[in-house]
C-alpha cells in the first residue's frame, strides 16, 4: 500500500510527499528494492545527491544485480562530480548506463 501511494505521488511530481512512504514501504521485504529506488529517484529529484547515493547504495545491497540501482549511483555519483566512481556504476549499469559512460570520460 505505502509502495503503491508513494509511486502514485513521485508520477505526480510530489517527491517529498513520496519520500516518507517508500521510507515505510522499506518495512516490506518484498517491495524493499523498489522502495530504495523509489527513494533514490525521490532524492535525485531534489538535488538531494547525498541521500540518493545512499539509497542507490542499499538497493545495490538488496540486489547486486539491479542494473537500475547501480544507475541511480551512478547519476548521483556523477552530479557530485565523483566522474570516475560514476563510470564505474554506470558500466555495471549495462545498457541504461551506455550514454553516460561516455559524459564520465568527457569529465
Amino acid at each position: 500500500e505505502s509502495l503503491n501511494r508513494a509511486n502514485s505521488l513521485f508520477v505526480q511530481d510530489q517527491f517529498s510527499s513520496a519520500i516518507p512512504l517508500y521510507q515505510e514501504a522499506l518495512t516490506d521485504a518484498s517491495c524493499s528494492l523498489e522502495a530504495q529506488l523509489g527513494l533514490s529517484s525521490s532524492y535525485l529529484k531534489l538535488g538531494d545527491l547525498h541521500n540518493a547515493e545512499i539509497s542507490a547504495s542499499q538497493a545495490i545491497e538488496i540486489d547486486p544485480s539491479s542494473a537500475l540501482a547501480h544507475f541511480r549511483k551512478g547519476q548521483a555519483l556523477f552530479y557530485q562530480m565523483k566522474f570516475q566512481e560514476s563510470l564505474v556504476e554506470f558500466e555495471s549499469a549495462g545498457n541504461l548506463g551506455n550514454s553516460w559512460v561516455e559524459k564520465c570520460k568527457t569529465e
